[in-house]
């Protein structure tokens, strides 16, 4: 699970894109929760769902 809080940090959000694709690459259920702000990033950033699933 990757914790995300306050989007204040600029890297936030493409390091959780990039932890969340290489251990999926590794074969771990990665499951991302965070504040509503931040989850609006991981969305408008990764739209289709293709590295953060959940």
């Amino acid at each position: 699970m990757i914790l995300l809080g306050c989007p204040e940090s600029p890297s936030q959000t493409p390091m959780a894109i990039y932890v969340a694709q290489k251990l999926a690459k590794m074969d771990y259920d990665v499951t991302v929760a965070s504040t509503p702000s931040a989850a609006k990033l991981l969305e408008v950033s990764d739209p289709e769902e293709y590295y953060v699933k959940k």
